[in-house]
């Protein structure tokens, strides 16, 4: 077997970039293409031409531990962290050549997400697993702007078999600021303004801290809301600069796509763990979380974020059905863009996830 072929062995042969993605793992270990940890630059965003490569050269060094070459030919390895990682996965949604949204949906189209989700009951929080279990679902969301939309929570324990109507949501939410279609589209921070604008927006008493919230509030955002590429790379920049960020080397998500994982521990929440997992393209494939024990909480895998022009029939008649018996759901006014504080927890409260589908 050739060198190319052997750095193709694991890539899917039904991949059309496999050939390429082989080349480039082949010029990583040749040193032609090594990885050098970037800070965050200036805005520069659509500079780097071969976004798509240094992603994969990236992963490639993770999964073999080399990026050049030494004066005698042998290989020396050069570490990369989570930091090189997500800028390298930043140039890539810059140039939308993570499969993300190629643009912010216009306010009467709909943003649909679909999440597969696997997660323990509340109890196994506390500690005691001895008395819960396992439970699988898939949560699917029709939003717009401007229409009513729909929500199927993939459980049949609640009201209408799982199926909620949603009223127009006015605005995107992130962080605890609330965006019109016009703001957000307008948005434009750089890296460090984001990192600081969500810190300082941080109410008291909410997440276990408030470097933990922003981290939180990065990845919701990268998960919930339509971000266009330019913002896409924005916040995947920000996130490079959360403090405690640690690479973890190859990882699947539940759906068998392989990437790499990043880790966060929230010290002051009974130390549980943050895993996002990103693909070679650095695409948010999946954010789990864990306890010390590595047991999970909670693993929710993006499936689908797409812009459809309107509900899909099946959803047109499910929302007709539940609307003619109960009226949609409504959403407040928003007053102004920043969002209320959220209530403070008993202080004997339990620690919940704080990212849910």
């Amino acid at each position: 077997m050739t060198q190319l072929e052997d750095f193709r062995s694991d890539l899917d042969e039904s991949d059309p970039m496999a050939l390429e993605r082989a080349r480039t793992r082949l010029r990583a270990a040749q040193g032609a293409s090594g990885i050098r940890r970037r800070g965050v630059p200036r805005r520069r965003i659509g500079v780097a031409a071969a976004a798509g490569a240094a992603i994969v050269a990236a992963v490639a060094a993770i999964l073999i531990g080399i990026g050049s070459t030494s004066d005698n030919g042998g290989l020396v390895p050069r570490p990369a962290d989570a930091h090189a990682v997500l800028v390298d996965a930043a140039s890539s949604a810059a140039g939308a050549r993570d499969g993300g949204l190629t643009r912010l949906p216009e306010p009467d189209e709909f943003y649909f997400l679909e999440i597969h989700g696997t997660y323990r009951d509340g109890s196994a929080v506390e500690g005691d697993e001895s008395k819960t279990k396992l439970n699988t679902r898939t949560y699917r969301r029709w939003e717009s702007l401007t229409k009513p939309g729909l929500i199927e929570t993939g459980s049949r324990q609640t009201p209408l078999g799982g199926v909620i109507p949603k009223a127009p949501t006015r605005h995107y939410v992130i962080g605890n600021e609330r965006f019109s279609h016009a703001r957000l589209a307008s948005f434009d921070p750089d890296p460090q303004e984001l990192y600081r604008r969500l810190l300082d927006g941080v109410a008291r008493g909410q997440g276990s801290s408030p470097v933990a919230e922003v981290f939180v509030q990065l990845v919701d955002a990268l998960r919930d809301v339509p971000l266009p590429p330019r913002l896409r790379a924005t916040f995947l920049r920000t996130l490079a600069e959360v403090p405690g960020l640690q690479l973890t080397g190859p990882a699947t998500d539940t759906l068998g796509r392989r990437g790499v994982g990043i880790s966060y521990v929230e010290r002051s929440r009974q130390d549980q763990r943050y895993t996002l997992i990103l693909s070679d393209d650095g695409a948010l494939l999946a954010v789990r979380q864990t306890q010390p024990s590595g047991s999970l909480i909670e693993d929710a895998v993006i499936v689908r974020q797409e812009i459809l022009p309107d509900l899909p029939p099946a959803q047109q008649e499910q929302y007709t059905q539940i609307t003619s018996v109960r009226r949609p759901a409504t959403t407040p006014r928003a007053d102004s863009d920043r969002m209320p504080p959220p209530r403070q927890p008993a202080a004997n409260a339990s620690a919940q996830p704080a990212t849910k589908p």
